[in-house]
Formats: C-alpha cells, structure tokens, sequence
C-alpha cells in the first residue's frame, strides 16, 4: 500500500549481537513525541503503518504490525512490529512509524501487514494483558476477583492474581501442541511466599504436561515436568531450571523463559542461562490438555501471588541473542530505542497537466505559464 504522506518518528534498532529472522520489536506509543500524537486524528491504530529503512533512510519496506491497546486521548499504547527477514547484528537499522491518521485505510488484522503476522510466537498471549491471544485465538475466562489487564506490568498491562482464588483459564481453545522444540517465555513478578503455580498446561495424570511454580520453601523458579506414570506431587528435583539461591518473591519484575531443545531443558533468568536438564519424558507441548495461569488445575490452595504478563510459546528452540534482545527491549523500552525523532513528511510533487486546457481563464495571472 502507498507510504501515507504525513511525517513520521524514526528510531535506531538496537542491533543484536548475531542476526535474528523474523524478530518482533515492541514499541511503548508512550515514548513517541509530541509532534507525532499531533498528527492523530483517529482512534483506530490500524491506520498506523511500520516499515524498515536502511541507514541511509532510502530503501523501505513495509511491516506487520499489531497496534494493542492504541489510546489517542491518552497518548498511550504499544505497537508490535514484526521485522520482515534478518534484524542484522550490524549497519544502521531503522524503525520508521507513521502516525494514525484518518485518511489512511485501515489494516485488516489477517493481512499481509495486520496484526495476525505481526508475532514471531506461534502460540501465546501476547496481548499484555492476557485478556486474548493475538495468534490462536484463545478466549480467557477469569476466576475468582481477578480482573485480566487490570495491573500494571513491565510496560503497558499485567494480570494481577491474589493468591486466594483468583486464575485465567483458556481450556483447550489455544490448542497449545508439538513434539519438537520450543520456547515458554513471560514477564512475572510475584509478591506471595506461598508454594504456587503460576502457569500451566496439564491434565489429569500429569502425563506430558509442565509446570511453573514458586517454591517458598527454597525460593526459586522451576519448569515442572510430568514424567510418564508419575502419580505422585510435582518433583523440584526434576527441572530446577534456575537454582536454589534464585529469588523471584521479591515484587520486582522478570523475565523468565525455558528452551527445549531436542529434549535438553534449559532455563534463562532476566536474560542470563541459568542451567541445563535432560529430560526426554514430558517435554512435549499436548494438543487437548487444558492451559491455565495464576493457580493449579488439581489443588484449590495452590493459587499464585503476583503478576503475569507477556505469556509467548515458540515452536522453535530460540537462542540466547534472541532472548536477550527480547528481554532488553522491555526491560528498558526508552533506553533499548535510543530517541525518536520526528521526521515531516514531503508534500506530494504537483505534476503539471498534460495536453489542453478546456474552459476560460478568468482573473489575474501574474508570470508566464
């Protein structure tokens, strides 16, 4: 589609340290100046548009986006955006965002540049809310008083669980499955001491199926794996993919993810490895089992104390460079974009008309036409 013809913020891509294909890039609307919510006219952030640009700011191409949570009024929102091909590790890279306005048409979300392609996840609530899943198309059913979307998360929204009875339930709408590699990732704070879930995909033998948890007993994050005919409770001992002295109830946010890899499990805190567990038994995501966050499916008590936000599933085993940048990127948002500058746009070339002019001229011409 045409390059609307109003200005634009440009922003430098933080580079990564080797080449990632297909990576999405998390835009805070919050951080975009003053001249470029003066362009915005209209409610609708699909009108919005995203393109790469090379250094010399000559070359463009166009990008998928996702405009979530787009607020004119209040000057608010994020924009994910999808890099088409390899977000290279060196060169000048540039994001260049136009401002939505009401003579552009508006992006359908399953088209070529809509919000549908705008995810490199090929499962996950990315909404920061949690409130639906911008991929599969999961609805969330909450429990309890939970309010879904209500907190405040990393940037933009969070859920906040209160450890008593409050849960997100999706049951088998998203369904989550695959036999080979994959990345869990998400955004947790939790403020409670209690042994809780904080999510999982189970069912009712705990055959194939994980599990996070916070355990107060020795503080510290674990991806559960269900083992086979295991009938008893969870084992800590199977995946503590982040170590003992690792404390997360501490009320701050994290980033925390887990890989697996041709059954190879390893953990990542706040961007950092943590340790590796081979476990070639209940590694699998599974078609059909129920996904749920902030209690566990088979104990009432088991409820979690915190927050949760930007929960992600890849089909793909992703690479440390690739957990970090996403990590950076929202971890410190302003600081991962550098300065937006805001751009004016050129006013469309007058091309004189061709062949005769019908009708008189009335008035007075000054110069020779």
């Amino acid at each position: 589609m045409p390059t609307p013809s109003t200005g634009y913020d440009l922003a430098t891509v933080s580079n990564p340290d080797s080449a990632l294909t297909d990576f999405t890039l998390v835009v805070d609307l919050s951080t975009m100046s003053e001249d470029w919510w003066d362009e915005v006219d209209t409610s609708d952030g699909t009108k919005g548009r995203a393109y790469a640009v090379d250094g010399d700011d000559e070359n463009e191409s166009e990008l998928a986006c996702d405009w979530v949570g787009f607020d004119n009024t209040g000057e608010t929102g994020l924009l994910h955006v999808k890099w088409a091909g390899s977000l290279a590790s060196s060169g000048t890279q540039k994001l260049r965002v136009y401002p939505p306005v009401s003579g552009n048409d508006s992006v359908a979300h399953d088209g070529t540049y809509g919000q549908d392609n705008a995810y490199d996840a090929n499962w996950g609530f990315n909404s920061p809310d949690m409130d639906d899943d911008r991929v599969a198309g999961a609805t969330a059913t909450g429990t309890g008083s939970v309010s879904i979307g209500g907190g405040t998360g990393p940037i933009w929204k969070a859920t906040a669980f209160d450890g008593t009875d409050d849960g997100i339930g999706y049951g088998t709408d998203g369904n989550i499955e695959g036999t080979g590699d994959y990345t869990v990732s998400m955004w947790v704070k939790g403020n409670g001491s209690q042994t809780s879930s904080i999510a999982e995909q189970r069912n009712g033998d705990y055959r194939g199926t994980w599990q996070w948890k916070v355990d107060s007993l020795e503080p510290r994050w674990g991806c559960y794996a269900g083992h086979g005919g295991q009938s008893s409770a969870w084992d800590p001992t199977v995946s503590p993919l982040w170590g003992a002295t690792t404390s997360v109830v501490d009320n701050a946010w994290h980033h925390v993810v887990v890989v697996n890899a041709s059954g190879t499990l390893t953990g990542f805190f706040d961007s950092v490895e943590k340790t590796s567990d081979t476990d070639t038994t209940g590694t699998d995501l599974n078609e059909n089992v129920s996904f749920c966050a902030g209690y566990d499916q088979r104990q009432s008590d088991d409820h979690f104390t915190g927050s949760l936000a930007q929960f992600q599933i890849h089909n793909a085993a992703r690479v440390a460079d690739w957990i970090e940048h996403d990590y950076a990127q929202t971890n410190d948002n302003a600081t991962f974009w550098g300065t937006w500058t805001w751009q004016t746009g050129e006013a469309p070339v007058a091309v004189a008309p061709t062949g005769n002019l019908a009708g008189p001229l009335a008035g007075p011409f000054a110069g020779v036409l």
